[in-house]
């Protein structure tokens, strides 16, 4: 039926009530941001096996046997992590 007459809308539906609903709606935003340091050990293979050290920056290092061979670099990393996050 429709609101206003109470006729039939189509023979086979018939409007039994009607309401007005409102519902929430949320919003909801967030953001995080952080900047940090932190050490790291870089290692790095030599170019061959004829290598004994490696100077970086006027800096030595020394080659460990291992496997495989290489040389660390102690290093520190400037890091930002930004995560931004929105919900309806």
């Amino acid at each position: 039926m429709t609101a206003t007459t109470g006729q039939a809308l189509c023979p086979y539906i018939e409007v039994a009530s009607m309401e007005k609903r409102f519902d929430p709606l949320w919003h909801v935003v967030g953001y995080k941001r952080a900047v940090f340091d932190r050490g790291r050990e870089y290692r790095v293979p030599p170019a061959d096996s004829t290598v004994q050290s490696v100077t970086v920056l006027e800096h030595d290092y020394p080659v460990v046997d291992g496997s495989p061979r290489h040389f660390i670099i102690h290093r520190v990393e400037h890091c930002k992590d930004e995560v931004a996050r929105w919900q309806v």
